[in-house]
């Protein structure tokens, strides 16, 4: 279909943005990739992508994965972003450039796959970091069974691309970037053919194996350093119950140390390891690993606590969406953490907001500072300068409303 034969102004807008997107990729490419390269420690192996339409599927590592997929394989794609990046002049620049496919946080994400399906219908491709977010402990994260339903009912091919190393290049709760490389690769790529032989499971199957890393599998063999200051600043977002005295919220990060006030302490490397005495972990993956096993333990207990808070996070800002525009609601509030539900109360007030558990729809977290759920039909956010521990509010989320957490 050409773009002078539409009658559809919507159609044709479409095609104009997507020209426009091809021409910023050229340019980006040929003005600074080497030096995006330099810069980042980005470097990738070169590779050919034969499908004129495929969906890409990613592994997310750090903010800049798609920059690094854009060098990296040398093709235009339309990429699934997340709709806070559109916010703002630069948000809005963006936007503009090259029109990603925006994902709500914390929202149903239906619209976003017919974004996708409607893009791979008119032969533009589609990147997408399924995760849907970076990664907290360096390990690749969960991938919703329906992504490979999406790639059964669209159209072109499939490509797995894998990025190692990003994660210690900006850890997603660190407070300051290092130095260090990081590497970009193309695992695979199915055809449109190859994938009408597959069942959805073994698309889901072959997803999940391609993508997946544990970059401190990766780096016990090559022990790459990546150097920067106060590397265990903001630790304590990922890191939350402690493996010494079994309690929650404990943990504090300054400098290069993670403590806790029974005496544990940790010291983060600069290979991303972790030292320590009588530390019964040496990584971040393992110790989430423990987490997640002590609040399936524990979850009994947690749903018990009703009376009394287990958890409180103080200086939280609270936003609502109302009629497409976010609204500040609360201001400096304090966050209080029950079994059965978690209240909000502003500064000056005597009735904290009440959300119960059960009644959150969807939860989710933008980089470090920011959560998102979605309750009664209405969009919340809640905010903190210095980092609010979306990874412990989404475990949390799922493991008092008896959802599977993995």
């Amino acid at each position: 279909m050409k773009q002078e034969a539409l009658q559809d102004p919507k159609e044709a807008k479409f095609y104009k943005d997507t020209a426009r997107g091809r021409r910023v990729y050229h340019v980006l490419r040929i003005l600074i990739g080497r030096i995006f390269c330099a810069l980042t420690g980005f470097s990738y192996e070169p590779c050919e992508i034969k499908g004129q339409t495929f969906l890409l599927l990613a592994n997310h590592t750090m903010d800049i994965d798609p920059i690094c997929l854009v060098i990296g394989t040398k093709r235009h794609m339309r990429y699934v972003a997340s709709a806070n990046i559109m916010r703002g002049p630069i948000g809005r620049l963006i936007a503009y450039l090259v029109s990603p496919i925006p994902r709500v946080k914390g929202a149903s994400a239906d619209q976003t796959v017919e974004g996708i399906r409607y893009n791979l219908e008119r032969d533009v491709s589609v990147a997408m970091l399924p995760e849907g977010n970076t990664t907290w402990d360096g390990e690749t994260g969960y991938i919703p069974p329906r992504t490979a339903q999406l790639v059964k009912e669209s159209k072109g091919n499939l490509v797995t691309y894998k990025i190692e190393g990003g994660y210690l290049r900006k850890p997603r709760w660190a407070a300051f970037r290092r130095k260090g490389p990081s590497r970009g690769q193309l695992v695979h790529e199915y055809t449109r053919e190859e994938l009408d032989r597959m069942t959805a499971d073994e698309i889901y199957r072959h997803i999940c194996e391609d993508l997946y890393t544990n970059v401190y599998e990766v780096q016990k063999t090559r022990q790459a350093c990546y150097r920067g200051k106060n590397l265990a600043e903001g630790l304590d977002l990922a890191l939350y119950i402690c493996p010494a005295c079994g309690k929650i919220g404990t943990l504090k990060a300054s400098g290069n140390t993670l403590r806790c006030g029974c005496g544990l302490e940790a010291v983060y490397t600069d290979t991303g390891f972790l030292k320590g005495t009588d530390l019964p972990y040496d990584n971040i993956r393992d110790w989430n690993q423990y987490q997640k096993e002590w609040l399936i333990s524990h979850e009994k207990e947690l749903v018990a606590q009703i009376e009394k808070p287990f958890l409180t996070d103080t200086h939280v800002e609270l936003y609502c969406t109302e009629h497409g525009k976010r609204i500040r609601k609360e201001t400096n509030a304090v966050v209080s953490l029950f079994g059965d539900r978690f209240e909000i109360l502003g500064p000056g007030e005597t009735e904290p907001m009440v959300f119960l558990w059960k009644e959150v729809e969807k939860m989710g977290a933008f980089r470090r500072s920011r959560v998102f759920f979605t309750a009664e039909g209405r969009s919340y956010e809640m905010a903190r300068a210095g980092g609010l521990s979306g990874l412990r509010y989404f475990a949390l989320y799922r493991t008092l409303t008896g959802k599977s957490y993995v």
